[in-house]
């Protein structure tokens, strides 16, 4: 059911079309630019402790410079960390961590950057650019979902990576749109923008 909103389009629903457009505003994306979501998963560390603080997956000065003109990064942390803005990256990088669902933010950004996260099922359903960002080679573990296969997008591995792709977003959707849309008939071939009803009548009758 949470998914019916990124079938349907804020278009079907008045309600959910302020709420996502109060949102951009209280984001400040009102200049024309592109909101990339990073979204990964939670991760841990050495001896498996959690990383409590999500640091952005480019540096913000680089950021900036090779892309600042055309995007704005939006920084969703799961929810038990914290995002590590530094305080002069406004110009360019949001903290979206308060945001309490994660769905009015998938239905404004232009492109997701995301690891591993099973967000990436979700905001194929859009079919608006995905990136995967991997840096520390989990899907590369035996037995993981082979995303070097199915991925819905790139895969980068270093910071120039990411740049480079995001640079490139629009020149590569030749390459990597049919793959999405694949991807997503594969993953969400039950989205149908329907579910919540669907749930309410086999629960209860129809109305």
């Amino acid at each position: 059911p949470r998914n019916d909103p990124l079938v349907n389009g804020v278009d079907s629903d008045p309600e959910l079309a302020a709420e996502v457009a109060a949102l951009r505003e209280s984001l400040g994306l009102d200049d024309g630019r592109r909101a990339v979501l990073y979204a990964p998963t939670f991760a841990t560390g050495p001896k498996g402790r959690p990383v409590r603080l999500l640091a952005p997956p480019v540096d913000p000065a680089v950021f900036e410079r090779e892309l600042g003109e055309e995007f704005v990064l939006l920084v969703r942390p799961h929810y038990l960390c914290r995002a590590g803005i530094p305080p002069g990256a406004h110009a360019v990088m949001r903290d979206a961590g308060a945001v309490p669902d994660v769905t009015p933010l998938l239905l404004l950004a232009d492109a997701l950057v995301t690891d591993h996260s099973s967000i990436m099922f979700d905001f194929a359903l859009l079919d608006r650019p995905i990136v995967l960002h991997l840096p520390d080679g989990r899907d590369r573990v035996p037995g993981y979902f082979d995303l070097e296969r199915h991925a819905p997008g790139p895969i980068t591995r270093t910071e120039d990576e990411l740049v480079a792709a995001l640079a490139g977003l629009d020149e590569a959707e030749a390459v990597h749109a049919p793959r999405r849309r694949a991807f997503a008939a594969r993953f969400g071939e039950h989205d149908r923008g329907a579910a919540a009803r669907t749930v309410v009548d086999r629960c209860f009758g129809p109305a």
